[in-house]
This record gives C-alpha cells, structure tokens and sequence, in this order.
C-alpha cells in the first residue's frame, strides 16, 4: 500500500504542479470520517500539504 500512497502523492503533485503553476510538498495524509445524525456521510483521506507563498 505504500508504493500505492506514493504514486498518488506523486500524482497529485504533478497536477497541482500542471493546473496552477506551483510545486507542493506533502505533510501527511489523513483518514477522515464525517458522520451526521449518527450516519457515515462521508470517508476518506485527506492530504495536506504545503506550497510556497
């Protein structure tokens, strides 16, 4: 699953890189649950990550 996380990772980057024109660097991924009124709404992983000002 690792090398999985880094090819999207290395994706990502790549089209942050193409649609606006500045580099990011990969802080962590996150799995996240939402859930409303006791219900999963939602459920995935969110990735942070940091670009220069």
């Amino acid at each position: 699953m690792k090398t999985q996380q880094t090819l999207y990772i290395k994706t990502l980057k790549k089209a942050i890189l193409d649609l606006h024109d500045c580099k990011a660097t990969w802080i962590e991924s996150v799995p996240v649950k939402e859930e409303f009124e006791g219900e999963v709404v939602w459920e995935g992983v969110v990735v942070i990550q940091n670009r220069p000002s």
